[in-house]
């Protein structure tokens, strides 16, 4: 077995494996486990020690660390596996997590200065890297300390924070309670005194996330530190002023002049070699050095410590990054246009072509690491693979634009450098990263009994061989459900690029004339790439390959094994049955996010998967997996969540976060599968639900429990014809919801707008956005259906001034399609439905059905050409990609009445199918990370089969209550 795959969980059990003490228990968690003496004490929270370590250390650290805490019956959490060390230290782990290796948990804090003494003396001359949110308890000790709460343990305390997401709150001596943040930088309480008189802070820097407010941070006596550009766990980069020293490159002595600061922090990043990210810089620095002169690079100028920690300081060149350049050009197309494709295309093999001449093989050719200077010309950033050819160098930093036969360790070629030019040459032809979800070949194993963690698309990185890395946070377990699976060998990921080309050359010349070259490129084996030189006869159409004079405006024809609508819709709808795991906490496995959401909820949790399954069921869709029928499964899923709807913690508002959307479902359950129970339920917990609140957004807030107060009217009976009945329970506090919404209006500079205050705890506080999820676009839209069902024209009339506002904060292109930003004060163009022209339509179409106002027509047709350009590089799901841009794309066609719509939601099919997997022979679409696959309703696969269900059965938009704004039934389309 490699070493990174070796088992901590055995090595710890060894060490606390005593014949006449009592036994410890070791409890699997996602990603730490838990060592529990056998007379455990439960603490809420208190200062606790975090001991870091690199994958060559741990063993050390473990044997040295875990009988002191045996020996204190200490409590504690570790890191499973090696893999799982190297990633806490890497690029890829959130900074708040970096470096916590193995986290203590005393049993009181009288205890807790005589373990860390114990520890100090125990780790000394042990490395590991610096634990961001935590201080040293010496300078430069693996041992750190913080404040928080025992979450690591089998406390109870965990509960959902203003935002839906599943956190441990503090407990202050006055018995309030105030988030535990986790932040990435040490950020105790004011009332929790530390134990230390610790005066050490976060390195180099003297501030917890680099710079502080208004300080001006100067290093190696020159350097002023004036931005941040990235802050990664492993370091960052900066932009400064060189305030003086001596000349370089003819300029004079003392000129003060802009430069990049990369930062490389002690022993993160390290593998069992012991590299780490300091000489991972330093090589990077001399790769530079020797490249300077054959190609334009951001030339180095001096490298220098500072608190063991080192900085490479370059040129500041001015311009934009590959992948910047790429995207304003893709922009509306399918990849950039075929001419600056094919000048950038000669570019880049000039450029590699140059770095071989100079002996050096660039091994990870990401789109971020070169620099497109304003005149057009192409250089280099950064070399952080780069490696003299036949020599071993570091390997990757980033997933995508490597080949699959570079491994670290391994003597770089040339023809690593001729896969990375073709990932490179993909990215031109289409817009979108190479990026696929793994085929699966035979039986798979649902249950998540393996590591979660690995889902990490940074951390498979360190899991060897491509068939032995887990999928979705499994590994392959045989005979796992009754049935013998449908099997389907894996498909070579050249292959299945080449067949995503042939599905976008039918809409551009780009893809057609790259593909050739591409195919080329990504070949398997190394011998079969050829060289640079074999490039220039495919870019010039001269190849067997290439389309010739007499067919160039012929596309290839579509793949056939592509999956259409159909397939998908089947596949899907079989996966989310085979799947559910009625015994489980979570009914679906979900991603890193969702798994530390409400596991009932719209957004992650079962309610959104159920919604699709009751849908599918009202269909008479007919999908069975072994012996479960849809019927079945939907009643499984409805007493899953039945069963622990109405639990004792927070009912909060939101449609997709909140409890709002729960009841909504189970209403919907009670109606589609003739459980009146199940109604009574869910209008017991809408009456749970606050009529008033800081956040009046859709996803997390108000709107969303507005709405749902409007659905169980009609579900319950409060109905009379067209309107709610106001003197019924939830028409009246519908009827508050529209106060409190109302009375929250601020007026912004286009209009209305509905801000979250600054006190409130929640990562939206402070600011106003303008998209459906928790923007204006959503409240308006609650508003809207407020007024209309319940016969309130001032609501209507807010909400008809909510649509102007984001008529004026529209940013229309030249092509006329309209673009919103996430709110004032970001510059970005979104399409979608979370932030952007997807959501912003759908609240206009309404607007525009309700009140006759043909301006809000106008711009919802802008919002359609926008959601239809870019649709090219979106991902599937709803909230961010394609599946919730095709539900507006069939908004657009009923309300406005015109069949381009539909036609070109159709065209999002084919879209969807390119960046499928084949998993037990099922035709699966990846979630928003695009390489996994998880059951969510928003980001994951059901959002996608609700789009794909409307599209084949027609009917309603799930979780609108259009039906409310006009006098049809349930499920009839809008006009």
């Amino acid at each position: 077995m490699t070493p990174y795959r070796d088992d901590l969980a055995s090595v710890v059990s060894r060490l606390l494996d005593r014949p006449h003490e009592r036994p410890w228990r070791i409890l699997r968690g996602t990603p730490w486990h838990t060592a529990l003496p056998a007379t455990h004490a439960e603490r809420r929270q208190g200062w606790q020690l975090d001991v870091s370590a690199t994958p060559k250390s741990v063993p050390a650290m473990l044997e040295r660390v875990v009988p002191v805490l045996r020996a204190h019956r200490a409590a504690f959490t570790f890191a499973p596996s090696v893999a799982l060390v190297g990633w806490l230290g890497g690029r890829s782990c959130p900074r708040a997590d970096s470096g916590k290796v193995l986290t203590v948990y005393p049993r009181d804090d009288d205890v807790l200065a005589q373990i860390a003494e114990e520890l100090l003396a125990r780790t000394a001359g042990i490395p590991g890297p610096r634990v961001l949110s935590a201080r040293p308890v010496r300078p430069g000790s693996v041992v750190h300390y913080r404040f928080g709460g025992f979450q690591g343990t089998t406390n109870p305390f965990q509960a959902l924070d203003d935002d839906g997401r599943l956190r441990q709150p503090l407990l202050a001596p006055d018995g309030t309670t105030v988030p535990d943040r986790g932040e990435a930088w040490f950020a105790p309480p004011t009332w929790a005194p530390c134990p230390w008189d610790g005066t050490e802070t976060a390195g180099p820097f003297g501030s917890p996330d680099g710079l502080a407010p208004g300080q001006a941070i100067r290093l190696h006596r020159r350097y002023v530190v004036r931005q941040a550009l990235e802050h990664l766990a492993t370091g960052g980069s900066y932009l400064a002023i060189d305030e003086g020293g001596r000349g370089e490159a003819g300029e004079a002595a003392g000129t003060a002049v802009d430069v990049v600061l990369r930062h490389a922090r002690a022993h993160a990043d390290a593998d069992l070699t012991g590299t780490d990210a300091r000489s991972r810089l330093l090589h990077e620095a001399r790769m530079l050095r020797r490249l300077d002169g054959h190609l334009r690079v951001a030339r180095p100028r001096v490298v220098f410590a500072a608190a063991g920690d080192v900085f490479l300081v370059q040129d500041h060149v001015a311009g934009e990054t590959l992948r910047q350049w790429v995207h304003r050009h893709a922009s509306g197309g399918a990849g950039v246009p075929a001419d600056l494709a094919l000048m950038m295309t000669r570019r880049l093999v000039a450029l590699v072509g140059a770095a071989h001449g100079a002996g050096v093989a660039l091994r990870d050719l990401h789109p971020s690491q070169y620099l497109v200077g304003l005149d057009g010309s192409l250089g280099l950033a950064s070399a952080a693979a780069a490696t003299p050819i036949g020599q071993t160098g570091p390997g990757p930093v980033a997933p995508g634009y490597h080949a699959p036969d570079l491994r670290t360790g391994t003597a770089a070629t040339t023809s690593e450098d001729l896969y990375g030019l073709g990932c490179l040459l993909f990215l031109l032809a289409t817009g979108a990263d190479p990026l696929l979800p793994a085929d699966v070949p035979g039986a798979v194993s649902a249950r998540r009994d393996a590591d979660p963690w690995t889902e990490d698309p940074g951390l498979l990185d360190w899991l060897g061989e491509p068939a032995t890395r887990p999928v979705d946070g499994r590994f392959p377990v045989e005979g796992d459900s009754g049935a013998e699976p449908r099997r389907h060998e894996g498909r070579p990921v050249r292959d299945r690029l080449s067949a995503w080309l042939a599905v976008l050359a039918r809409y551009g010349d780009t893809a057609r004339l790259l593909r050739p070259a591409i195919t080329a490129l990504l070949a398997p084996r190394p011998e079969e790439r050829g060289d640079l030189a074999a490039l220039e006869p495919l870019l010039a159409g001269r190849h067997p390959l290439a389309p010739t004079c007499a067919s160039a405006s012929a596309a290839p024809a579509a793949p056939a094994d592509q999956p259409g609508a159909e397939e998908l819709l089947a596949d899907g709808l079989d996966h989310l049955l085979a799947t559910m795991r009625p015994d489980d906490e979570r009914l679906w496995p979900s991603g890193d996010l969702g798994a530390r959401t409400d596991p009932r909820n719209v957004q992650h949790g079962a309610a959104g998967v159920l919604s699709v399954l009751l849908r599918a069921h009202a269909n008479g869709a007919a999908f069975d997996v072994a012996s479960m029928s849809l019927d079945a499964a939907a009643r499984k899923a409805a007493a899953w969540l039945s069963d622990r709807c109405e639990r004792g913690d927070r009912a909060l508002p939101g449609l997709y976060y909140g409890r709002a959307g729960v009841a909504w479902v189970l209403a919907d359950a009670a109606a589609t599968l003739g459980e009146p129970p199940l109604l009574a339920q869910a209008e017991r917990l809408a009456l749970r639900l606050p009529t008033s609140w800081p956040n009046a957004d859709i996803a997390h807030g108000l709107a969303g429990a507005a709405l749902t107060q409007l659905y169980l009217a009609r579900a319950g009976g409060d109905a009379g014809g067209a309107l709610i009945a106001r003197e019924g329970q939830f028409g009246e506090r519908a009827l508050a919801c529209g106060r409190a919404l109302r009375a929250a209006a601020v007026p912004g500079p286009y209009g209305p707008t509905w801000p979250v205050p600054a006190s409130f705890g929640s990562e939206l506080a402070g600011g106003y956005h303008y998209g459906f999820a928790h923007g204006v676009a959503g409240i308006g839209y609650a508003l809207l259906a407020l007024g209309t069902a319940l016969d309130e024209p001032a609501y209507v009339e807010l909400a008809a001034e909510a649509g102007y506002t984001l008529c004026r904060a529209a940013r229309v292109d030249e092509d006329g399609a309209a673009w919103w930003p996430v709110g004032p004060e970001d510059a970005n163009r979104l399409p979608h439905w979370c932030s952007g022209s997807s959501g912003v339509g759908t609240f206009l179409l309404r607007l525009l059905a309700v009140t006759g106002e043909q301006r809000f027509g106008e711009y919802a047709r802008a919002a359609a050409g926008a959601v239809y350009r870019a649709r090219w590089r979106s991902s599937p799901s709803a909230c961010h990609g394609l599946a919730g841009d095709g539900e507006y794309l069939l908004d657009a066609a009923e309300i406005l009445a015109d069949p381009t719509y539909r036609a070109w939601a159709e065209d999002l099919v084919p879209l969807l199918a390119v960046r499928h997997c084949r998993r037990e022979g099922r035709a699966l679409v990846p979630d928003e990370t695009l390489t996994s696959v998880v059951a969510d309703y928003n980001v994951g696969l059901s959002g996608v089969l609700a789009y794909l269900m409307r599209l084949r059965y027609g009917g309603s938009r799930l979780f609108l209550v259009d039906h409310l704004l006009t006098d049809d039934e349930p499920g009839a389309p809008l006009r």
